[in-house]
Order: structure tokens, then C-alpha cells, then sequence
């Protein structure tokens, strides 16, 4: 127990993994208000959906870095070799670009920071450039699958001859990384959704939908930054 709640600490002292919890707990409060609401505890569900409201303020705030942080990521674009993936990459950086100045302004004219304009546009635009972030992103998803199908073929392939500890570690490996990169693509396709409902006038799912779908992407990422400080 006590190694667990250092574990917990030990995520939390790190921007990025305080950003998966709040994102987390907004999601599951968001669901947690819809489901109140739906069974007539509104005054519940309402306080709760107070919570939520406060914790995606808090999110967008720390989101003021993106800017700084996507215009650095430009001067790595050279790092990646592959012409393909190097194009993909830019186009992300660029996306970037839209989504963060534009959510900002949007953010700041709706609480009176700056002139008030009319915001659903500046919104609907930022998602729609995170969407095509996240398309983008399931693009190179699906070439690294393909990529990790064929070297488990080979080894498997080679391990008919060689079932040696090392070919069976590699094979190991090879599928654990397989399986890592399926859980980020349920990640990514929870993203697809949530960016989607934002980013057009009138969107198919309900705000219960996005709850639910944002505490499955959100619990996917809090997993992943868990083990990354085990």
C-alpha cells in the first residue's frame, strides 16, 4: 500500500502525469453528473458537473504551454528520417498551431479576458485541427502495426529452427509492444470521438457518450504514464 501511494505521488510530481489524473477524474465526474441527472438526482448531478467544469479549467490552462511546446517540436522534424512519416509529423506540428491559439482565444473571450466575439467558431476549428491530429496520428498507428506484424512473423518464423531463450525474448517483446500500441490506438480512437463531437454544429453523441468515452481514453492514459514512473 505504501508503495503504491509513492507510486501515485511519484506520477503526480510530474506535470504531465497530474495532467492524466485531472483529465481522468473530469471524465468520470462528467459521467458521474449525466447519469445523476438521468435518474432525477439533478441537484447532485449539477454539483458534480460543478467539479468537472473546474477540473477542464484547469486543463486548459496548463494547455497555454502547447504553443511554445508544438514550435520547438519543429526544429526535431529532422530527425526523422522517413519522408512519410517526417510529412505526418510536420503536418501535426502545423495542426498544433491551430488547435491550441484558437481554443485559447475562444477560452479567454468567453470569460471576458479579452472582447467578447462569438466563440462556437474559434471552438468547432480548434477541435477539428486536433482531429486532424488524431488522424494523423492512427495513420502512423497503423503502419507501426503492420511494421510489428511482420517482424513477429519473422521471428516466429525463425524460432521454428532456433527456440532458444533470446528468440522467444525477442518474440516476447515484439507482442508486448504490439499489445501497447493496440491500447493506444483505443486511446486514439476515443480522442477521434471526442475531437469529432467538438468539431461540428451538431454532433450524434450525447454529453453522456463523451463522458464515458473520455474515461476509457483517459484511463488508457493514466495506465500508460502509471507504468512509465513504476
Amino acid at each position: 500500500m505504501t508503495d503504491q501511494l509513492a507510486h501515485f505521488n511519484r506520477l503526480n510530481a510530474q506535470l504531465w502525469g497530474y495532467d492524466k489524473t485531472v483529465r481522468l477524474t473530469h471524465y468520470i465526474c462528467r459521467t458521474l453528473k449525466n447519469i445523476l441527472i438521468n435518474s432525477g438526482r439533478t441537484s447532485q448531478g449539477e454539483a458534480i458537473g460543478k467539479i468537472a467544469s473546474q477540473l477542464s479549467n484547469y486543463r486548459m490552462i496548463t494547455r497555454f504551454t502547447g504553443v511554445p511546446a508544438t514550435v520547438e517540436s519543429f526544429f526535431s522534424l529532422h530527425e526523422e528520417k522517413d519522408p512519410f512519416f517526417r510529412a505526418i509529423a510536420t503536418v501535426q506540428a502545423v495542426s498544433m498551431l491551430g488547435y491550441y491559439p484558437l481554443e485559447h482565444i475562444a477560452w479567454l473571450s468567453d470569460y471576458g479576458v479579452i472582447p467578447t466575439i462569438n466563440t462556437d467558431p474559434l471552438w468547432r476549428y480548434s477541435s477539428l485541427s486536433w482531429w486532424v491530429y488524431v488522424v494523423l496520428d492512427l495513420v502512423v498507428a497503423y503502419y507501426r502495426h503492420k511494421s510489428l506484424n511482420a517482424q513477429i512473423a519473422r521471428s516466429l518464423h525463425r524460432a521454428a529452427s532456433d527456440n532458444s531463450a533470446e528468440a522467444r525474448k525477442e518474440i516476447a517483446n515484439l507482442l508486448q509492444q504490439r499489445t501497447r500500441l493496440r491500447l493506444q490506438v483505443l486511446s486514439m480512437l476515443c480522442d477521434f470521438v471526442l475531437a469529432w463531437h467538438w468539431s461540428v454544429k451538431k454532433s450524434p453523441f450525447s454529453d453522456l457518450h463523451i463522458g464515458l468515452v473520455g474515461s476509457i481514453g483517459s484511463l488508457v492514459g493514466f495506465y500508460f504514464r502509471w507504468k512509465a514512473t513504476a
